[in-house]
């Protein structure tokens, strides 16, 4: 939240402002269409109705604005989600600024219309009807948008223990034993969660999940990418030896989705980041760190090679292992790190494809978890 909202909200008990705000254009928008079809009646012109309505419309663009403005700066405090979450959030978001847009709009139209309605000359009573019709609609926008936020609350927790959402089940782990190779060491293996996901939990001597869990992308290779062979008593995770660029990708092509990869740096410089909806090497969803100097930046639609920054941050990485994570939610991406929103951007929603990991630079980093969560809406 801005350090306006932080400040406010130290003197309530409300997470942010939204839901302080958002009341205003509910009650506003329907008692200024009434109005409006009072002041179709000659009584009701005769009592002021037109002019009482036409700051009731004025009022109810400017709250919708504000509660807009709220309501998107406390989705972006809500940075941990589960991927269902997001997707009810993005869609919330949507229709908070349709909304918006809409109300502003009505507004600027009564007000043109009390521009062109002024002086003695009596004019005609349709273009007010007009207006009733779709202040009409305008309300069953506005109370579908209400609708989503409230779903949002009472179906997934979100904002109800300070900003926490109820978390999902955990799927339960594959029973299956890791497979053993004739040297002996234990083979990881891709576990599917359906829909395209899945989870990947790579161990030290799993040097043949490169390749083949997690492969070259079309128009990428491995050339500058290798896994190194484990030492005794090497901690969990498959430590990879970087000297060029590569974008790797997982199995499965899923449509809007969570990415989450825990990893850590062993003295590596460059750039390194997730992936999704990766068609090939030049076109793919980005949300990438540059290391050492911990520049933050959210990209997409790649496209030969060229990268289109939707948003940027710097955030300082962490010394030990870290959770990045990216999301792909509609027209909403967002890259958080250690459960800590840093960017988000938007862009229309790319078409489906598989997901992974970019690595650019010189190094070693060793992947602990990969997974990806399609977001269904």
């Amino acid at each position: 939240m801005s350090p306006m909202q932080d400040w406010i909200t130290t003197w309530t008990s409300l997470p942010n402002l939204h839901p302080a705000l958002v009341h205003f254009p509910i009650v506003l928008l329907p008692v200024a269409v009434l109005c409006e079809v009072a002041g179709l009646t000659e009584a009701g012109r005769r009592r002021g109705a037109r002019g009482l309505a036409v700051w009731l419309w004025v009022a109810a663009g400017l709250t919708a604005g504000l509660a807009e403005w709220a309501g998107e700066e406390a989705a972006d405090s809500f940075a941990d989600l589960p991927a269902r979450t997001l997707a009810a959030l993005g869609n919330h978001s949507d229709w908070g600024h349709y909304t918006w847009w809409t109300l502003g709009a009505l507004a600027v139209l009564r007000i043109a219309l009390a521009w062109w309605a002024r002086g003695e000359a009596p004019r005609p009573a349709w273009p007010f009807g007009v207006l009733v019709l779709l202040g009409l609609g305008a309300v069953g926008m506005t109370f579908y948008t209400a609708d989503l936020g409230g779903a949002l609350v009472y179906e997934h927790g979100v904002g109800v223990r300070a900003g926490a959402a109820t978390p999902e089940p955990t799927p339960a782990p594959s029973p299956e034993t890791p497979p053993v190779d004739d040297d002996g060491p234990a083979l990881s293996r891709w576990v599917e969660g359906g829909h395209g996901g899945g989870t990947w939990t790579p161990l030290p001597g799993d040097a043949d999940a490169l390749g083949s869990v997690l492969r070259a992308a079309p128009g990428s290779s491995l050339a500058g990418v290798n896994a190194t062979p484990p030492e005794p008593g090497a901690p969990p995770g498959l430590v990879l030896d970087v000297d060029g660029q590569a974008l790797l990708v997982l199995p499965g092509e899923p449509g809007d989705v969570q990415v989450t990869a825990e990893l850590e740096l062993l003295g590596f410089e460059g750039r390194i980041g997730l992936a999704h909806h990766v068609r090939s090497a030049r076109e793919a969803g980005l949300l990438t760190v540059t290391v050492p100097a911990g520049g933050f930046a959210l990209v997409t639609r790649r496209g030969d090679d060229a990268d289109k920054r939707l948003d940027d941050a710097t955030q300082a990485l962490p010394a030990g292992p870290f959770r990045l994570a990216v999301s792909a939610a509609g027209r909403h991406l967002r890259g958080t790190l250690d459960g800590k929103l840093v960017v988000h951007g938007h862009e229309p929603a790319l078409p489906g494809g598989a997901c992974g990991m970019l690595v650019e630079g010189r190094g070693r980093l060793r992947i602990l978890r990969l997974e990806v969560e399609p977001v269904t809406h």
